[in-house]
């Protein structure tokens, strides 16, 4: 990187980068075929199930230790005494077709993940200056200037696929508001909507059965028929976040519908769906008594 004295005129840096991808070969198999095919120095992280250090949807291999598989060179197993591979050395190697196969020294004993790289590296040129800690690029690395406009863009996330309706139990909503160059806009105007409701039994208007919606900073800004809050109104922070929460009510299973929309522009929008549930249990007998549930309640 470098700088002319006069400002930003003369500025390149130089970023790498590559396609990473994963999979995972199931126990019971002693060989495995990748996707995408490698060459033998092409770096391959294998970890068993359970050492990976997040998830298998976001994997991060372990890059030594206890549940890493080592990378041999094709026919170079570890050997018993007897000239048996050694299947306690967790071992594999690239087929040398390059093909992608991927060759254990035993049968595996548990499901193991593969990180690798999908494609050719490549290289990008950045020529511009990037300086916006409120879009979080510092993270990243840059340094990003940009006059941020008119929201076009709205996000709304769920913290979970699905609630138990208990009365207690209540699930997070945030949206993310960003204009046409995706920076994150500000001091926006948000409704949080729940779209799963009923006509009201007598006279007009909805309600509904399953939950409400709790603002965080903002206030309410529609009731149900009953009172509860159907609607409410947030204002996105300097990150052009906005969050509000949604609770359940007891025992009331059902799938729910969330819509956020900028107030001044209601066709930017989205919508989360999730499930509600409830466990309920009946009496039961016994297998070898006379008594039931009831009784032994009694």
């Amino acid at each position: 990187m470098r700088f002319d004295p006069s400002g930003f005129r003369l500025y390149e840096e130089y970023y790498l980068y590559s396609e990473k991808a994963w999979e995972m070969a199931p126990s019971g198999v002693s060989y495995y075929n990748l996707l995408g095919a490698q060459h033998q120095n092409a770096p391959i992280i294998a970890t068993a199930s359970g050492f990976e250090t997040t998830t298998p949807e976001e994997p991060w291999g372990q890059m030594s230790g206890s549940g890493k598989y080592e990378k041999v060179g094709f026919g170079y197993f570890s050997l018993l005494p007897d000239g048996q591979y050694n299947p306690d050395s967790y071992e594999f190697a690239l087929h040398p077709d390059s093909s992608g196969k991927l060759i254990f020294n035993g049968i595996l004993r548990e499901n193991v993940f593969i990180e690798y790289e999908m494609g050719p590296s490549g290289q990008y040129i950045m020529d511009n200056v990037d300086y916006n800690p409120v879009r979080n690029e510092v993270e990243g690395g840059f340094v990003h200037f940009s006059q941020t406009t008119f929201p076009t863009n709205l996000f709304l996330d769920i913290s979970q696929e699905s609630v138990k309706a208990d009365g207690y139990q209540s699930m997070g909503l945030t949206t993310t508001v960003y204009d046409a160059d995706y920076d994150r806009v500000p001091e926006v105007d948000v409704i949080f909507e729940i779209q799963t409701l009923f006509p009201a039994t007598s006279g007009p208007g909805v309600y509904s059965e399953s939950g409400y919606l709790i603002p965080k900073n903002g206030s309410c800004y529609q009731v149900d028929a009953s009172g509860y809050c159907i609607a409410v109104l947030e204002k996105t922070n300097q990150r052009g976040n906005a969050f509000a929460s949604y609770k359940t009510f007891d025992a009331k299973s059902n799938k729910i519908t969330i819509k956020a929309y900028v107030l001044e522009a209601s066709g930017i929008y989205d919508e989360a769906t999730f499930l509600q549930f409830y466990m309920s249990s009946g009496p039961f007998i016994l297998d070898k008594s006379l008594l039931d549930t009831l009784d032994y309640l009694s």
